[in-house]
């Protein structure tokens, strides 16, 4: 079983050895809650949720209890799960009144004929099944709101970007297991993304271009971690060239060695030129 908090960067000047120490110390319960359930054979689709429902519930992460504002100054809250088994999926988006979405999110792809609900009608589906609504002020913590606060005032003051030393990145967190059965599960990661990643493990390389082209613009544009956009990219690539799509490889290729050079990136270069001169 693998977590993670979120993507980005906490710099160390910007933590205290008290916060580290919470951070660290949540994470490791989330971990052994998903874990245990392994070790008794339950399944990864079990760990995975109540790996994290403890995150979600934790004001830390950016995830249920601890997510930040938007523009607008409310929490909307996303989260998505997958097997990787069967490829099936469900997601929900923009809701506002409910606790633990990675379990609406379950309800969704197990109880639904959708793979992604939004909004109200997320919330009304909640309802059918039996899902306590919470209100928004459940989701409010001082943090979170001094920094939407902050983030209003330099808006109105005319001023753009990120404030020295401020992160404006807030990903997620994310979770994913394999349990006895050898059942894949991913959760509360971009939905696409785990789409396109798991018909790529599947040897489905039309099938990952399929979800990832539609996303790739805006994946683009908002950049996300350093990590996530090399593994994008190069998985773009690989796909690219195992379909004989010379061009868009090398159209991929070319913005990465614009960015930095690596003997992969020069390796798939020469193969994409070579195939497609021929």
């Amino acid at each position: 079983m693998v977590i993670h908090g979120g993507a980005g960067t906490i710099l160390r000047q910007n933590m205290t050895p008290e916060m580290e120490k919470a951070y660290i110390d949540t994470l490791t319960i989330a971990l052994r809650t998903g874990y245990q359930i392994l070790l008794r054979g339950g399944s990864s689709l079990d760990a995975v949720e109540a790996t994290i429902k403890v995150l979600e519930d934790c004001p830390l992460f950016n995830a249920g209890k601890g997510a930040v504002f938007t523009a607008n100054g409310v929490n909307e809250l996303d989260a998505s799960i997958m097997d990787g088994k069967t490829l099936n999926a469900g997601a929900v988006a923009a809701v506002e009144h409910i606790k633990n979405p990675i379990s609406l999110a379950r309800l969704v792809m197990e109880k639904s004929p959708h793979v992604m609900m939004v909004g109200t009608g997320a919330e009304e589906f909640a309802k059918t099944q039996g899902v306590k609504l919470v209100p928004p002020y459940y989701f409010w913590t001082e943090r979170r709101w001094r920094a939407y606060e902050r983030e209003k005032a330099r808006e109105d003051s005319g001023k753009t970007g990120a404030a020295p030393g401020v992160e404006k990145k807030f990903g997620t967190v994310g979770a994913v297991a394999l349990d006895a059965k050898g059942n894949p599960i991913a959760g509360r990661v971009v939905l696409p993304l785990v789409q396109g990643t798991a018909a790529f493990a599947a040897g489905d390389h039309a099938g990952a271009l399929a979800h990832f082209e539609p996303v790739e613009h805006e994946m683009h544009r908002i950049g996300g971690s350093h990590a996530q956009w090399e593994l994008f990219e190069e998985t773009m690539v690989a796909c690219y060239l195992e379909l004989a799509r010379y061009d868009d490889a090398l159209r991929l290729v070319r913005r990465r060695l614009a960015r930095r050079a690596s003997p992969r990136d020069q390796q798939w270069l020469a193969r994409a030129s070579a195939r497609g001169a021929a």
